[in-house]
């Protein structure tokens, strides 16, 4: 529909397509739950990491591309390229084999009594973790574009700020690709989440008190490890704490509350700079501290056979 928007220039269908695609962003959660699902410890860990590998590589590299096919090809050119992006995917998805999933019946789909009633304790304090770590990184990835050019005098069309946001994205791939699960040979979930996120919220005191650009960089790219390899932790404490047939609710949940810290994000930011320009920057170091404080104790044996009796009852 957007493209067919853009053919004949209208911009009210251009949004009513943006609308009905936004549906499609169910398709992450669904993914996520699929392979957490059908994996467990430092596996499960490891397919998170792919996941954000993805999600990072699409927000980096993304408006890079979409900027150069508008130079080549006119504006036009990123539509038509994402059209040819989602008929790709649709051939694809015909060629992925799925292992059976389970389901649960009996159960009304829009209660969210039943699945909360399943999962271990501390899914709520996971559930927040998600969404203050997700709120905290978007106040600083949207203060960017504030620090820079008022700090600095750096404009965004420059190369440094166009190189700096590339790098962002390259230092969180490789983090992810390489971290998470050499860390989690050395420590259990939880520590290791808490560490990250402790190591997160003093990059954000790093970035906040920063000089001169090159020490900007400098703290950036510790942050950004940390903030990388914080998401597959707490996505997997997350789905750890919530039910085998309740996978797929716990990680729309979790796409959510990602949704929403970017939303809110996106306004306050701009509110918060014309108080003091690095104010969202030192929010988002105290909002780590208290990702760390909320970081429940790992789940006991007797919840773990808790979960599975309830997942029993709920499918027969």
């Amino acid at each position: 529909m957007p493209v067919y928007a853009i053919v004949i220039g209208s911009v009210a269908l251009l949004f009513a397509g943006n609308m009905i695609n936004s549906l499609g962003s169910a398709s992450q959660p669904i993914a996520q739950a699929i392979l957490a699902d059908n994996s467990q410890g430092k596996t499960k860990a490891t397919l998170m990491s792919l996941v954000a590998v993805v999600m990072t590589a699409a927000m980096s590299f993304g408006p890079a591309l979409g900027s150069k096919l508008t130079e080549i090809y006119g504006p036009q050119a990123p539509f038509y390229a994402c059209l040819l992006i989602a008929i790709s995917c649709l051939l694809l998805l015909n060629k992925v084999k799925l292992p059976a999933q389970q389901a649960s019946k009996q159960e009304n789909p829009l209660s969210f009594i039943e699945p909360i009633a399943r999962t271990q304790p501390g899914f709520i304090a996971c559930l927040a973790i998600v969404f203050i770590c997700q709120f905290s990184w978007s106040l600083y990835f949207q203060n960017i574009s504030f620090i820079l050019p008022q700090k600095w005098d750096i404009a965004v069309e420059s190369h440094f700020y166009q190189y700096f946001m590339m790098a962002i994205g390259v230092v969180m791939i490789t983090s992810l690709l390489l971290l998470p699960r050499l860390i989690l040979a050395y420590m259990n979930l939880q520590q290791a989440l808490r560490v990250v996120t402790l190591l997160a919220a003093l990059g954000m005191v790093m970035l906040a008190i920063t000089s001169t650009p090159t020490t900007h960089v400098i703290a950036m790219i510790f942050t950004a490890v940390m903030v990388a390899i914080s998401f597959p932790f707490y996505i997997t404490a997350l789905s750890n704490r919530a039910s085998d047939i309740d996978q797929g609710w716990a990680m729309a949940l979790s796409s959510a509350m990602v949704g929403l810290a970017w939303t809110l994000t996106g306004y306050l930011t701009a509110v918060l700079v014309n108080i003091q320009l690095i104010l969202p920057t030192v929010i988002a170091a105290f909002g780590y501290l208290l990702a760390m404080l909320l970081v429940p104790k790992p789940a006991s044996k007797n919840d773990l056979v808790t979960q599975s009796k309830e997942t029993t009852h709920a499918q027969s």
